[in-house]
C-alpha cells in the first residue's frame, strides 16, 4: 500500500470515532452542519438581495435613460440627427428625445413639486415600468388631447382624478431677463405606479410635442436625448464613448453618477451582510479547530506509534488536513447544494408562500415572501465556497501542524 493510500485510510479512521470518542465525533458534525448552514445562508441572502437590488434598479432605470446627453447651455437643436449619431455606437440600443423641466403642480390650492418629462406616445409605451405600471385611465389617451399621466402618489396628493385637471407653473427667463412664471392646464389621462414613493410622487410624463410647447421649444429641440444600453454595467464606459464622439459642447452623465448615493449604499450594505454572515462559517471553523485539537490529544499515543513506524512529520501533518478539511469541503458542499436549491425553485417558494396568503395564513410575512426575489450570481457563490473552505482548512492546518510538531518519545512517555 502506498504511503498516500495509508494516509488517506489513517484520515478517514479519525472521522470514524469509537465510543469513547463519539463526543469529539458529534462536535466534528456540528462543525460540518455549521459549514453547510453557513454557506446556505449566505448563497441565499446574497441571491435575494441581488433580487431585491435589481428589482430596485429596474424602477428606477425604466423611466430614465442608462446615459443622458445635454447641451452644455441651451437646448439640443437638431436632435434627430445627434440621436442617428448615437445610435451607431456599440451597446447603445435605443435613443430617446426628451423635454424636462421642474414645475409645481396646483389643483384647487394644492401645489406639489414635479418633474415633467416629454417624450414621444411609442417612447413611453415601450417603457415597460410605465406601460405595466399604469393604476387608473390609459397611456394612448394623452396623445389626441395633449394630457398628462401623473404618478399616482401625486395624483393622490393633489386630489384630482382622471379626467379633472391640473395647473402647471414653471419659472421662465433669467440672465438679463426677468424671471416669470408660465402657467398652462392639462387633462389627467392616466396615473401610473412603479412602486417607489420617490418616483410616484414626483413624476409627470406628456406628449413630446406637448412639453415642447410648453417650455416654449421649437420642434427640433430638445433638453435631453436618453440613451438605453444593452448592459447597464457599461454606462461608465458608454459615457467616455459618446462624450468623445459628441466633444466638450455637450454634458454626458449616467445612471450610476445620478444615483451615486444610492448605489453606494447597496453596495456598503451588500459588503456589511456578506462579512456578518460569514461569521456563521468562522464559528464552524473554530469548532472544527476545537474538535479536532481535543483530538490530537486523544490520538497522541496513536501519532507517536505512526510517527515511530516511519509516517513523516509531513505525513500526520496531511493526514489530519485531510481529516479536519473534509469536515469544511463536504459541509460548503452540501450548503451550497441547499442553497442553490432554494435559490433555483424560487418560484416555486413565492407560489406556496402565495398560496398560503391566498387562506388567510402568514399574514404579512406571507405576503412579504411572496414576493421574494432572488438572483443568482456564480460570482458570489464562488466566493461564498473559496471563504468556507479556506476558513476551513485554515482551522484544519493550524491543528495539523500541531499533530505533525508532536514528538514521538514526549507522547509515549506518560502513557
Amino acid at each position: 500500500m502506498s504511503a498516500n493510500s495509508v494516509e488517506r485510510l489513517v484520515a478517514w479512521r479519525l472521522l470514524r470515532a469509537r465510543h469513547k470518542e463519539s463526543f469529539i465525533s458529534a462536535i466534528a458534525v456540528i462543525s460540518l452542519l455549521g459549514v453547510a448552514i453557513g454557506v446556505a445562508v449566505l448563497i441565499i441572502v446574497m441571491s435575494v438581495m441581488n433580487g431585491f437590488r435589481t428589482e430596485l434598479y429596474s424602477r428606477i432605470l425604466g423611466l430614465n435613460g442608462h446615459v443622458t446627453v445635454n447641451a452644455v447651455s441651451g437646448p439640443l437643436s437638431d436632435f434627430d440627427a445627434l440621436a442617428a449619431r448615437l445610435r451607431q455606437l456599440p451597446g447603445v440600443v435605443a435613443v430617446i428625445p426628451v423635454v424636462e423641466g421642474e414645475v409645481m403642480a396646483i389643483d384647487r390650492g394644492i401645489a406639489k413639486g414635479a418633474l415633467l418629462r416629454g417624450m414621444r406616445l411609442q417612447d413611453l409605451e415601450a417603457r415597460p415600468n410605465l406601460a405595466k405600471g399604469i393604476v387608473a385611465g390609459r397611456l394612448a389617451d394623452i396623445a389626441g388631447n395633449g394630457g398628462l399621466v401623473l404618478g399616482e402618489r401625486l395624483r393622490r396628493d393633489l386630489g384630482v382624478g382622471i379626467g379633472g385637471v391640473v395647473t402647471l407653473l414653471s419659472p421662465r427667463g433669467g440672465g438679463n431677463q426677468p424671471i416669470e412664471p408660465v402657467s398652462a392646464d392639462f387633462d389627467v389621462d392616466a396615473s401610473f405606479s412603479v412602486r417607489m414613493q420617490e418616483i410616484d410622487s414626483s413624476y409627470i410624463f406628456m406628449p413630446l410635442d406637448a412639453a415642447q410647447n410648453y417650455f416654449n421649444l421649437q420642434p427640433s429641440q430638445v433638453t435631453a436625448l436618453d440613451l438605453l444600453l444593452a448592459d447597464t454595467d457599461a454606462a461608465p464606459a458608454v459615457t467616455l464613448a459618446v462624450q468623445k464622439e459628441l466633444g466638450p459642447n455637450y454634458r454626458v452623465g449616467n445612471w450610476l453618477q445620478r444615483n451615486a448615493a444610492f448605489v453606494d449604499a447597496l453596495q456598503v450594505e451588500r459588503a456589511v451582510m456578506f462579512v456578518i454572515l460569514s461569521l456563521i462559517v468562522l464559528v464552524a471553523a473554530l469548532n472544527i479547530l476545537a474538535s479536532f485539537s481535543m483530538l490530537v490529544r486523544t490520538k497522541a499515543r496513536s501519532i507517536a506509534i505512526l510517527r515511530s513506524m516511519g509516517i513523516t512529520r509531513g505525513g500526520v501533518l496531511r493526514i489530519f488536513l485531510m481529516a479536519g478539511g473534509a469536515v469544511g469541503v463536504v459541509g460548503a458542499a452540501l450548503g451550497a447544494a441547499l442553497g442553490l436549491a432554494f435559490c433555483l425553485n424560487i418560484a416555486g417558494i413565492n407560489h406556496f408562500f402565495a398560496g398560503l396568503q391566498a387562506s388567510g395564513i402568514g399574514g404579512d410575512m406571507a405576503q412579504f415572501l411572496a414576493g421574494m426575489p432572488a438572483v443568482l450570481d456564480w460570482g458570489d457563490v464562488v466566493m461564498v465556497l473559496v471563504v468556507a473552505l479556506l476558513l476551513s482548512i485554515a482551522a484544519a492546518a493550524y491543528v495539523a501542524v500541531r499533530a505533525a510538531a508532536l514528538e514521538p518519545a514526549e507522547a509515549l512517555r506518560y502513557e
